[in-house]
C-alpha cells in the first residue's frame, strides 16, 4: 500500500509505498497489521473488479475488516483513465516523493507504465488514492488489496494539510 496525503494546495505527497508477495493468509495478515497501525480513525478503501471475482473478494475483505469502516471503489474505467488525474498532477509538478527505499522500484513502475506486461500494482494505488482523495470521496482511507492481482492495487491515503504531517 501507498501512503498519500493530498495538501491544503491541491498537492499529493507520496510518502511511502509497501506490499507483499506471500501467500493468501500472508497477504491478510500484512494487510491486517497495516490496517491496525493506522488506527481505526482510517477507513478502508478498496478497488473492486467486475464480475465476480471482484464481488467475492470484496465480500472477504469486508469480513476481514469487521470493526473497520470499509467500502469498495467500483472501477468502471482503465487503468490509463485512473492514472490520468495524479499524471497531471505530476507533469505540473506537484505530485512530491518522499525519499525511501522504496524509490527505485516505484519510479521503474511509473516510467513503464501502460507498457504491456508491467507491473501496474504501485500505480493502481496512487490512481487510487488519487481518486479518493480530489473527488472527495474518502477524507481518511486505507485501501489493503493484495499485489498478486493487477487489476486491483493497495492505497494508504491520509488527507493532510497545514503543513507538517505526523505518520
Amino acid at each position: 500500500g501507498g501512503k498519500v496525503s493530498l495538501l491544503n494546495d491541491g498537492r499529493l505527497v507520496i510518502h511511502d509505498m509497501r506490499g507483499c508477495r506471500k501467500s493468501p493468509g500472508g497477504v491478510d495478515a500484512f494487510m491486517k497489521a497495516t490496517a491496525e497501525a493506522d488506527g481505526l480513525r482510517v477507513a478502508v478503501k478498496a478497488w473492486e473488479d467486475p464480475g465476480q471475482a471482484g464481488k467475492v473478494d470484496t465480500a472477504h475483505m469486508g469480513r476481514l475488516f469487521t470493526g473497520y469502516s470499509f467500502a469498495i471503489v467500483k472501477a468502471s474505467e482503465d487503468k490509463e483513465t485512473y492514472a490520468g488525474p495524479w499524471s497531471s498532477l505530476t507533469e505540473q509538478g506537484r505530485v512530491l516523493v518522499e525519499e525511501g527505499d522504496w524509490n527505485d522500484e516505484f519510479f521503474a513502475e511509473v516510467e513503464a507504465f501502460p507498457s504491456k506486461g508491467t507491473k501496474k500494482d504501485q500505480v493502481d494505488c496512487i490512481s487510487l488514492a488519487a481518486h479518493c482523495l480530489i473527488s472527495g470521496v474518502v477524507e481518511y482511507a486505507y485501501s489493503p488489496v493484495a499485489q498478486t492481482d493487477e487489476s486491483r492495487s493497495p492505497a494508504r491515503i491520509q488527507r493532510g494539510g497545514r503543513g507538517a504531517m505526523n505518520y
